[in-house]
């Protein structure tokens, strides 16, 4: 394999499609996505869980440090299965930190599931609260459980138009508790290339939506089309997909199937990356790259943060 970064993120999505909420946001429903959630199947089809058990062990051997942000079309702490592989993925030496996307209402009542076989140390959870799913008082009681437990844990919430009296009282509420806060804003994701309603909150009241996400230049990038700026994926970043396949990034996996880097199920792929850490964004000139994922390896983002155990976590970069 080549890869000259020093650390390698990747973001995968896994078709673990359980879920206990059903948020009417939810992207995961979204026709183009191909993927729904469920109510009663853990796995996408049955191929699911050996496609899962495939990327995390071609992870696991990569050649230079990770950091994942390993996520599910679902809810991760309803899947025995899913914890399992994350816990033993956490305890490959080529880890530095595993975050999972949780909607935090399973993780007291299930956490052994992840806990007994885990690296707690490079576990970290990415907790956001969905007002109209779970009282805030028992995702940030959750929240306060795992960091306890010695997990690095964010508690996120979506800031929408109707929602900024409840935004603000969770924000309250996790830092009167010492929590890691995180606010991203609520996509519109029926009209992505509108200059209008692609953020709701933002046009409704930018003031109140830019102190509530607490970040003036990644909230300029989350909003802005990044066509020519320079970017690190397909360096030190890729997004790997539930089939395998190995993209630059998310955007890139979602608009141009044929960019792809190769396939993690391939016996013999030799992944090679990117020498240079930044190259202009060809993605393209009307769309916006949506993914906090993807635009933190944005140049004018990446040399500003420090990687620590989350792949957006806001207080990560320099104001």
């Amino acid at each position: 394999m080549n890869i000259s970064a020093p650390l390698l993120e990747i973001w995968t999505i896994i078709d673990m499609v359980m879920c206990n909420f059903n948020c009417p946001y939810c992207a995961s429903t979204k026709p183009e996505h191909d993927q729904c959630r469920a109510k009663d199947k853990f796995w996408e089809d049955e191929t699911g869980g050996h496609k899962f058990q495939k990327i995390i062990r071609w992870v696991g051997q990569l050649p230079v440090p990770v950091g994942i942000r390993l996520q599910t079309v679902g809810e991760p702490f309803t899947c025995e299965e899913f914890l399992k592989g994350a816990a033993w993925l956490s305890n490959q030496p080529n880890i530095r930190y595993l975050e999972l996307v949780t909607n935090g209402s399973l993780v007291k009542s299930r956490w052994n599931m992840l806990a007994q076989d885990a690296n707690l140390d490079k576990i970290s959870l990415w907790m956001t609260h969905h007002p109209t799913q779970i009282p805030a008082g028992k995702i940030v009681d959750a929240a306060r459980f795992a960091r306890d437990q010695g997990v690095h844990v964010v508690v996120n919430s979506l800031l929408f138009s109707d929602n900024y009296d409840e935004v603000e009282h969770i924000r309250e509420l996790a830092k009167a508790n010492d929590l890691r806060v995180s606010t991203d804003v609520g996509y519109d994701l029926h009209c992505p290339t509108s200059e209008e309603g692609f953020v709701p909150a933002f046009y409704d009241d930018e003031a109140k939506t830019r102190k509530l996400y607490g970040h003036d230049l990644i909230l300029n990038e989350n909003i802005s089309n990044h066509w020519q700026e320079r970017c690190s994926t397909g360096h030190d970043y890729i997004y790997i997909s539930p089939g395998g396949d190995i993209y630059r990034c998310f955007q890139y996996f979602l608009k141009d199937r044929n960019s792809t880097l190769g396939n993690v199920f391939d016996k013999s792929l030799n992944l090679s990356l990117r020498a240079e850490p930044y190259e202009p964004c060809n993605f393209s000139r009307t769309e916006r790259c949506f993914n906090h994922e993807d635009f933190f390896h944005l140049e004018t983002i990446a040399r500003k943060r420090k990687i620590n155990r989350s792949m957006t976590y806001k207080d990560d970069v320099l104001r």
